[in-house]
């Protein structure tokens, strides 16, 4: 049986993803990874597609182009024994779903991107930085070293490489994570901005363009020119830093709207620069993912997306699979924990018609969420530990028999195993665990408490004390113990 996980949980430094997957997720074997892989190539070799006319359609490619691939793949991975069972799942033609170039462009942008972001999202936030910055690059000096200017990506790229082979021998312990940007506007072959009815010609005044169903001739005449390349926008860069070198820094005599000084890099010869100390290390954490976009992923199909310095961080990942009868039940738990947090906030996903919908939500206060408690659960199969909450609990030094103890962030006080609690009569932690499940049990049976849908409490709930285990059982709407 191959593994599978349908929950996937990321640890940050100040954070916890968890990402819960409608369709199980299956880690596949080498032989199973060499058949995708060489369907893939496959799909890039069709030449021929017959639409069947029933929502299918046969697609056909070149054998021999296909078998020389076949026997390079399985050379390579060593699976000469498997030879005739990879040429029957990978056959030269096939019948599939019916779909169109732009339905199979759309769905490869949205993909990469999604990729793309994610990758981004690990490292920044799973690293410190203390310095946000711009890099943008000067045309004169780009077009004597490059013989292009900074429409050309390939030629940003070269400059970004020069820059940090550089700067990292220069400083060796340099953190860094970088992504390009789009700039707005457009610029002719002599880095000119284009201007449009007196207005500089961005990038929204162009959709406009291609929205139009009548366009003037100078409209027109625009927008043939950004197809055929003679229109660019320029790129630059932006950049999370982490131990630059102070002596690289010097006041540029400006400052951004907070009021902060505005530095420029002395060590940056290739054009312009602006760095600014950090003050918000989650804000500028979110805004460096938020440049990654479909004009970007488009244009640098192929290419590098993205810079990160060999010395970053990745989040410790744990990925579990849980029952299908528990699923829905901790979906339920795991909103009811960020939720509960003020700063709650969800990563968009851009699934647009993906088969396997992902929920995924971010708890900025660790607190709410603990992966160990998790792990206990997903273990032992049945234990279910309420909220996955960690509970320090609180006593009362003047009480003389200790009987009284409260969680200082929620009310939920039943789980007590891992916990170092004084000793107490068992039959007490065992009727404050139901006296709060019924509690509990109140509140999310009430009509209101999820917006209107009907919650279906569970007929057995088991917990543990301290290494003993217990199960309430719902009875007469009401949890009681049972051994």
């Amino acid at each position: 049986m191959k593994e599978t996980y349908n929950l996937k949980i990321k640890e940050y430094n100040s954070q916890t993803t968890i990402s819960l997957y409608k369709n199980p997720v299956i880690i596949r074997d080498e032989l199973e990874n060499a058949v995708i892989q060489l369907k893939r190539f496959r799909h890039s070799i069709i030449n021929q597609v017959v639409d069947l006319g029933n929502g299918n359609s046969q697609y056909s490619c070149d054998e021999s182009i296909l078998d020389k691939k076949i026997d390079e793949v399985i050379n390579d991975k060593n699976l000469q024994s498997c030879h005739h069972y990879i040429k029957l799942c990978v056959p030269c033609s096939y019948i599939g779903k019916t779909t169109n170039n732009e339905e199979k462009h759309e769905r490869s942008i949205i993909a990469s991107m999604s990729r793309t972001k994610k990758s981004i999202y690990d490292y920044a936030y799973s690293n410190n930085w203390n310095m946000f910055v711009t890099l943008t690059f000067d045309d004169n000096i780009l077009n004597v070293k490059y013989g292009k200017g900074a429409s050309d990506y390939d030629t940003c790229v070269k400059c970004l490489h020069s820059f940090f082979t550089v700067l990292k021998r220069q400083c060796p312990e340099i953190q860094y994570l970088g992504v390009p940007e789009l700039h707005h506007y457009y610029y002719d072959n002599n880095n000119n901005a284009v201007v449009f009815n007196g207005k500089k010609m961005n990038n929204e005044i162009y959709s406009s363009f291609l929205n139009k169903p009548n366009r003037t001739v100078q409209e027109q005449d625009i927008v043939n020119k950004i197809l055929c390349g003679e229109y660019k926008r320029r790129f630059h860069f932006h950049f999370l830093f982490n131990n630059y070198p102070e002596k690289f820094l010097t006041d540029s005599s400006h400052r951004d709207g907070k009021g902060r000084i505005i530095y420029n890099l002395t060590n940056y010869k290739l054009g312009y620069t602006t760095a600014t100390i950090i003050d918000s290390v989650e804000a500028s954490q979110h805004y460096i993912t938020k440049y990654i976009s479909k004009d970007l992923i488009e244009l640098s199909k192929g290419k590098k997306r993205y810079w990160v310095s060999k010395n970053l961080k990745r989040p410790i990942e744990n990925e579990y699979f849980v029952e299908e009868n528990e699923f829905r039940n901790l979906k339920i738990d795991i909103v009811d924990a960020i939720e509960s947090d003020s700063r709650y906030k969800v990563v968009a996903i851009e699934n647009n018609g993906f088969e396997n919908k992902i929920y995924n939500g971010v708890v900025l206060n660790k607190e709410l969420f603990n992966t160990d408690f998790l792990i206990d659960y997903i273990d032992l199969g049945v234990v279910r530990h309420f909220h996955y909450k960690t509970f320090g609990f609180r006593y009362d030094e003047n009480d003389k028999y200790n009987l009284h103890f409260s969680h200082p962030v929620a009310s939920i006080t039943y789980f007590t195993n891992g916990c170092k609690i004084p000793d107490r009569p068992i039959g007490y932690l065992i009727e404050t665990i139901l006296r709060e499940l019924n509690k509990e049990l109140e509140f999310r049976t009430r009509g209101s408490a999820f917006g209107g849908n009907s919650y279906i409490p569970e007929d057995v709930i088991y917990f543990t004390i301290d290494g003993v285990y217990g199960k309430a059982v719902l009875e007469n709407g009401e949890y009681i113990y049972k051994e």
